[in-house]
């Protein structure tokens, strides 16, 4: 058998994640260094070329800091209440003690349009 460099075992990109995504990043980008193809290191790594061309943009981009994980947690909420209303809630809430259906008709009544499902949103925020 021959043992050249694409015969030798290479354990799966997402084995190695499984088990440290930093390192995993690490060897996509050890392996470009090398002088394998995008294609090559996928094919080794057994995952496609977006997962590389990404590993190695992230790198390319931020340094080490590309190996990490990023957060999943949006950006901004564009759906949120806004907070003028959310403590006009928190201070009808307070007052009255009304549950959401009563608050989100109150706050109707004064203009104000929010469903009962965000005044339970805001309620449950703020702990009231």
């Amino acid at each position: 058998m021959n043992n050249s460099s694409s015969d030798e075992y290479y354990p799966k990109y997402q084995d190695l994640r499984r088990a440290n995504k930093e390192y995993a990043r690490q060897e996509v980008v050890r392996l470009y260094s090398e002088g394998k193809s995008i294609s090559a290191i996928a094919r080794t790594m057994k995952c496609s070329r977006i997962t590389v061309r990404k590993a190695l943009r992230r790198y390319k981009e931020e340094g080490t800091k590309g190996f990490r994980d990023r957060s999943k947690r949006p950006k901004n909420s564009p759906r949120r209440t806004p907070l003028h209303i959310e403590a006009m809630i928190v201070a009808t809430a307070d007052k009255t003690g009304y549950g959401r259906n009563r608050i989100a008709r109150i706050l109707q009544e004064q203009g104000i349009s929010v469903k009962p499902s965000a005044v339970r949103n805001v309620l449950h925020r703020y702990k009231v």
